[in-house]
């Protein structure tokens, strides 16, 4: 009798946090290996990553821009602003995340795919702090709070 196969486990991007933040599968393991992707580099959105992929073959290696990465609970923070001008009222609604000491402006979308005080490692750029790709933190060790 043959033993059952075992599934491979991939390590996929969670597919609600990779919509709303716009990053691949392929921007998520060059962040884990602590780098930029060339989509990244150029801000191409990931439905461009297939028909690129031929380029990147083609292209020489360069340098690739590093990553920092930030293991921290989500901080999600809303507030909203009214202003008022003649004869009109706006309403303004802010959304920010705070991961350790760090903090984001974000969309509604990627307001609402974020869960407050989960672990996540999040990947972000040196220079403008911009977050390139998250992922949530399967087993987080006991000492870390």
């Amino acid at each position: 009798m043959t033993e059952p196969k075992k599934k491979r486990l991939l390590d996929l991007p969670d597919r609600q946090l990779a919509r709303a933040f716009g990053f691949s599968a392929i921007d998520l393991a060059a962040n884990r290996s602590g780098y930029m992707s060339l989509p990244q580099q150029f801000a191409f959105p990931p439905s461009w990553q297939p028909l690129l992929r031929w380029i990147v073959d083609w292209l020489p290696q360069r340098h690739m821009p590093k990553v920092d990465v930030i293991r921290a609970r989500a901080q999600l923070q809303y507030a909203q602003y009214q202003t008022f001008a003649f004869q009109r009222a706006d309403l303004r609604e802010v959304f920010t995340v705070q991961f350790g000491t760090v903090t984001f402006k974000l969309t509604p979308k990627q307001y609402r795919t974020l869960m407050q005080d989960v672990m996540y490692d999040v990947y972000i750029t040196n220079d403008s702090q911009t977050i390139l790709s998250l992922e949530r933190v399967i087993k987080v060790h006991p000492d870390f709070h």
